[in-house]
């Protein structure tokens, strides 16, 4: 009779530390901030010269919010506003080829196209178990996209001097996307975390360019479509 005395009330002890501990985490609600830092993959197919082409750049980005208690799914949904620097994609090439009569040219290409922007959205966490947490994110984002061309072309011929070529392109759009991710981690503490992120920004528009050729100057209108994957590591402190 006194064993089971005992056990009842290890049972006891235990189960009412494990519910004060549940209680005293609430690992979701309220204002939080955060920040990551990751790396970027651009797919672009019409701005970029090379077609679906992926690079990947360092990425950073900050976030403010606030989130309502669901208890019924053990977490919190709210909203959240931010920015998000995407990094750049470079690319240089040169392409060398030889014409009639032995004359050689040379084209140099050198292109910077880069994305950032604010966002504004629905930020979702869930606590399967009490150090465990998955997240979810979407929303708005308006997006300021680069993209910036430099060309030199040369030519010489067996009995002529260099001849030189310069033609230059610039074009900057804003303009209202979206975004949306999935992450995961663990709570440290009740008010802080560590994790990972897996977010999608979209950046599609008709970006007016202007164009240097020499000594003339015109504007074009480029249209363009990129998805930019960014995987990163990321701290939340809730307050």
């Amino acid at each position: 009779m006194h064993k089971k005395l005992v056990t009842l009330a290890v049972l006891a002890a235990v189960g009412g530390g494990l519910a004060a501990s549940a209680q005293a985490v609430d690992l979701s609600s309220g204002w939080f901030v955060n920040g990551s830092v990751g790396k970027s993959w651009y797919k672009e197919s019409k701005v970029v010269s090379s077609k679906n082409k992926a690079a990947n750049n360092a990425s950073f980005g900050i976030n403010l919010g606030w989130r309502l208690p669901v208890a019924s799914a053990q977490g919190a949904i709210g909203a959240e506003v931010g920015y998000i620097y995407l990094g750049p994609l470079k690319e240089k090439k040169t392409i060398s080829a030889k014409q009639t009569y032995g004359v050689n040219i040379t084209d140099k290409v050198s292109q910077n196209y880069s994305g950032r922007g604010i966002t504004l959205g629905l930020n979702g966490r869930f606590n399967p178990v009490t150090q465990w947490y998955v997240s979810a994110r979407g929303g708005l984002f308006l997006a300021t996209t680069k993209n910036r061309v430099n060309e030199e072309i040369a030519s010489k011929g067996p009995f002529s001097p260099v001849t030189k070529g310069e033609f230059s392109a610039n074009g900057k759009k804003t303009g209202l996307n979206w975004y949306v991710g999935a992450g995961t981690g663990w709570n440290v503490t009740p008010q802080f975390s560590v994790g990972v992120n897996l977010d999608y920004y979209k950046m599609k528009g008709t970006m007016k360019t202007k164009v240097n050729l020499g000594d003339i100057t015109t504007n074009i209108n480029s249209k363009f479509d990129t998805g930019v994957k960014v995987l990163s590591v990321n701290a939340e402190y809730r307050f």
